[in-house]
């Protein structure tokens, strides 16, 4: 006891000299550990996975914090990935837009067959030909098939039509033919008028037309 009180004595400064002491230290303390958040969230920030492991290291923060963190930035940078994506594949979507698909290939072809023809019509009649000079073709089945120009003098709705092209004047069949006028549209045999030009095919073994093109 003595020797307590004469150590105060002949040291009467040493008690503010400890408190001096530990205000620094914890100053100290809480500086490093601003400095430490800081870097901490620095390197979360712009170095992602550096960042997770600096935090779990320097970091003063609690264990159930760290985890939060640890699968909110996995997620959040997934879902901001996933949702760039789909941006872009709508964005070409919209560019490329939708594919001509409201047709079928039938309608197609029904459309497009008498639309090509008539211009055959148009290109043949300007310089009529005799289908007796006409050099047969084959088609995919081997049949040989003949072709040419002519005017229209007898018909027989389903059964035969008469045709004259120069001079020389034939009869084919037609119950299976099917007909069409000018403008591409079907017609029936019994609307075909007697004088009027036609464009013809027909396969030369049957003497069956298999194309009849009327100008009217």
């Amino acid at each position: 006891m003595n020797n307590e009180n004469y150590n105060r004595q002949s040291n009467p400064q040493q008690p503010v000299q400890d408190n001096v002491n530990q205000t620094t230290s914890s100053k100290s303390a809480g500086s490093n550990r601003a400095i430490s958040t800081l870097i901490t969230i620095l390197l979360l920030l712009f170095m992602f996975p550096i960042g997770i492991i600096v935090m779990w290291v320097l970091a003063p923060w609690s264990k159930g914090f760290k985890w939060f963190l640890t699968l909110f930035f996995p997620v959040g940078f997934a879902l901001a990935f996933g949702l760039i994506l789909l941006n872009q594949s709508r964005h070409k979507s919209s560019i490329i837009g939708p594919s001509p698909s409201s047709k079928s290939g039938n309608v197609n072809t029904q459309v497009q067959t008498p639309s090509t023809q008539p211009a055959t019509n148009k290109a043949t009649t300007s310089s009529p030909t005799s289908y007796s000079q006409q050099t047969p073709t084959s088609t995919n089945s081997g049949a040989a098939v003949g072709s040419g120009t002519g005017t229209i003098t007898a018909i027989q709705p389903g059964v035969s039509i008469t045709i004259r092209s120069d001079s020389v004047t034939k009869t084919f069949y037609t119950s299976s033919v099917q007909a069409y006028n000018a403008k591409g549209e079907k017609i029936s045999q019994s609307d075909i008028q007697v004088g009027k030009e036609a464009v013809f095919g027909w396969v030369v073994a049957t003497n069956q037309l298999n194309m009849l093109m009327v100008n009217q």
